[in-house]
């Protein structure tokens, strides 16, 4: 029963879930608002992500209030807290989180694969060194 979740929780984690592209080996799923009560599914989405072979990193997005809430996840290559702090965000490696006042699903998904671009580029810097 402590993993028992209510069919709301559910089906906003599976729709989340569903909503998913990959982007350089990054998961990213972008939604509208979720329901109050299943705010704990933007989490449980970005975890569920990192089962799927090839995905190194997830980030969940859901607008919220005029502005934008991200969540996201790392199995440990790709530091989280690193590609979200330019973006107000902070958290560890494996774990971080955002809220992006003012700003729409659309520029919010932009900034997450800018981010994505800088940090994989900043690897390929380092591992040439």
């Amino acid at each position: 029963q402590l993993f028992d979740v209510t069919m709301v929780e559910y089906n906003a984690k599976a729709d989340l879930v569903e909503k998913a592209r990959m982007y350089k080996n990054c998961a990213i799923s972008v939604s509208g608002e979720v329901a109050p009560e299943a705010r704990v599914a933007i989490a449980q989405a970005a975890n569920d992500l990192l089962t799927i072979q090839g995905v190194d990193a997830s980030f969940v997005a859901i607008a919220k209030n005029g502005g934008v809430n991200i969540s996201a996840r790392s199995m440990g290559e790709l530091n989280v807290q690193v590609i979200l702090e330019p973006l107000g965000g902070g958290g560890h490696l494996m774990m971080a989180g955002a809220q992006l006042h003012d700003c729409t699903l659309q520029d919010a998904e932009t900034r997450i694969r800018e981010q994505i671009d800088l940090y994989r580029a900043a690897q390929k810097e380092n591992t040439a060194r």
